[in-house]
């Protein structure tokens, strides 16, 4: 089955600066902000995202980045996984 990145993660201090630069440098979006669950959204095209987490526990930004991939049917992915 085909699987596409739908989403980085990035764990970092300053969510929003970071975000902005993003925005700033390379031109793109912000597509979502919610400062009080520390979270930003930035729109990289093709629907994938950019998230920047500031974390909620004591140097929860040390953690290192997730991608999380899309496909169309969940179940039938992690059966041809394992099987």
């Amino acid at each position: 089955m085909k699987a596409k990145i739908g989403r980085v993660i990035m764990y970092v201090r300053d969510f929003e600066g970071l975000a902005a630069w993003y925005c700033d440098t390379f031109g793109l979006k912000l597509k979502l902000s919610r400062p009080d669950a520390r979270w930003v959204e930035v729109d990289m095209g093709r629907g994938v995202v950019l998230a920047f987490h500031g974390g909620g526990q004591p140097k929860n930004y040390q953690r290192p980045p997730q991608i999380m991939f899309e496909v169309e049917d969940v179940e039938r992915a992690c059966a041809e996984r394992v099987g």
